[in-house]
């Protein structure tokens, strides 16, 4: 898909309002990222390929699973730059295209090593990612880095913890099984309301068992700061809960609000 907006011929200085993302071409990009390897490219070209890559991607471009790794296997390039902006773009590119890409052993491995990195924006950014890596190889790694990420001490790597976990369970219920083993219990996370939404929106995403336990410690708790109900409502804002035909309706108004 092209968007060509101006004449590539045209003399576009006295636009005032042109802009360098009219013309971009998807497979010209493609090429463009092919050279981070090369020596020659600096750190400004590749944050303006980067920015072009990222363009498309949120545009709802399509990409092809043979485009979408060689596009991977041509940004881990990047790697040899000790840059946050590019660092954070790479985890931006890799978010959108492993799932298309499938598998790539090697973006796998690199972000698995920034999992263990003292970069605290680092890990938290590749801990939310680790959902979109997960299979049948890594899922042992990655099940792994969840249960020390819960455990970490930081608001930010603990949070992006239960964040994953939540989208790893809208791929693939199935995995509630195997998450079992990390969040064991319903959480009583006391070191901020962002944690503590996110532990109570995993509860209730674990199943019915899970969700039932969350709901009678939640609303029995109303007293504490932190067990408060409003989280349990914003929780099922966010799942569609509060609807009256929603299959979870009944079961918390009846705790919160008994007759």
């Amino acid at each position: 898909m092209r968007r060509l907006i101006v004449n590539r011929g045209d003399d576009c200085s006295t636009k005032k309002d042109y802009s360098w993302f009219m013309a971009i071409e998807k497979h010209a990009v493609i090429t463009e990222v092919g050279g981070f390897g090369d020596p020659q490219f600096d750190k400004t070209r590749c944050l303006q390929i980067n920015k072009k890559l990222l363009y498309l991607l949120n545009h709802g471009e399509a990409f092809t699973q043979s485009e979408a790794a060689a596009l991977l296997s041509s940004a881990v390039n990047l790697y040899r730059f000790q840059d946050v902006h590019l660092r954070r773009m790479f985890h931006l590119i890799a978010r959108d295209l492993c799932p298309i890409a499938n598998e790539v052993p090697l973006v796998t491995s690199l972000l698995l090593k920034d999992v263990d990195t003292d970069n605290v924006a680092y890990r938290a950014n590749v801990i939310r990612l680790l959902c979109q890596i997960t299979n049948d190889t890594s899922l042992s790694q990655v099940l792994k880095c969840l249960k020390e990420a819960r455990c970490d001490g930081n608001p930010m790597v603990e949070n992006a913890s239960f964040v994953c976990a939540i989208n790893m369970l809208k791929r693939d219920p199935r995995m509630a099984i195997k998450l079992e083993q990390v969040y064991p219990r319903p959480t009583d996370f006391r070191t901020g309301k962002h944690i503590q939404f996110h532990s109570i929106y995993l509860d209730y995403v674990m199943g019915p068992v899970r969700r039932q336990e969350c709901i009678i410690m939640k609303v029995g708790c109303v007293d504490d700061l932190y067990m408060d109900e409003r989280l349990v409502i914003l929780v099922f804002i966010a799942i569609g809960g509060l609807h009256p035909g929603s299959g979870y309706y009944s079961g918390y108004t009846s705790l919160l609000f008994p007759r």
